[in-house]
């Protein structure tokens, strides 16, 4: 018994300790403007800037990069969270958190 009891101990001090070093980037923020028909929202962390404006009415959302590029995606149909696409670009995200990709290699996140 005392050594399934010192296995327990070893066990929540060890997913404690690792739970606790865990922290999102304070460096993140997240402004949103929405009306009836779009949702601006710009994100800014260690990456970059990340300004996106969700159409609801055409279904799309357009991605402004740092360098100025625009780039239109089409809603797709996410199990859960929301997915946008092209040919070359892929927005993925949940909540507060997206995921920007370029042919297929993740080069934005807010997480």
């Amino acid at each position: 018994m005392p050594k399934i009891k010192a296995i327990i101990v070893l066990t929540l001090s060890t997913l404690l300790s690792v739970s606790c070093t865990y922290s999102p980037s304070a460096k993140t923020t997240i402004s949103t403007e929405q009306n009836e028909d779009t949702v601006q929202t710009k994100i800014e962390n260690e990456d970059g800037t990340l300004n996106i404006l969700f159409d609801n009415i055409n279904n799309t959302a357009i991605i402004q990069l740092n360098n100025g590029e625009k780039i239109k995606l089409k809603s797709k149909k996410p199990a859960s969270g929301m997915w946008y696409a092209n040919d070359q670009y892929e927005l993925r995200g949940k909540g507060e958190h997206f995921d920007l990709y370029r042919n297929d290699k993740k080069v934005f996140s807010n997480q």
